[in-house]
């Protein structure tokens, strides 16, 4: 790095305890976490949630909608919630069975 750059760095950096935030327990409007409310719905993702909903209000054969994320993030809960919703506004589709060799 040049003088300057290493300068500007010096300037920037951050001391080792704010690195870390610290939170008083005392402060919580709650003694466990079982006092409180499970979170409902999906959080911080507006944009992909638009993008879901869009994908699955497509009602044309071929079409595919494709999640990723890590584990554990809620996913496959989110895009069933979603499929339920959109299913519920919609007909009924007929039931076909196919009963091979009885």
């Amino acid at each position: 790095m040049s003088g300057a750059a290493t300068e500007r760095a010096a300037q920037r950096r951050v001391p080792v305890e704010r690195l870390r935030r610290r939170l008083d327990p005392m402060t919580l409007p709650f003694q466990t976490t079982a006092e409180v409310d499970p979170v409902v719905g999906t959080v911080g993702q507006p944009r992909a949630l638009e993008a879901l909903e869009f994908g699955l209000e497509i009602a044309s054969y071929g079409y595919n909608v494709y999640v990723a994320g890590r584990p554990g993030s809620g996913r496959e809960s989110t895009v069933l919630r979603l499929v339920e919703q959109i299913a519920a506004k919609r007909a009924t589709p007929p039931d076909w069975v196919y009963v091979h060799n009885f």
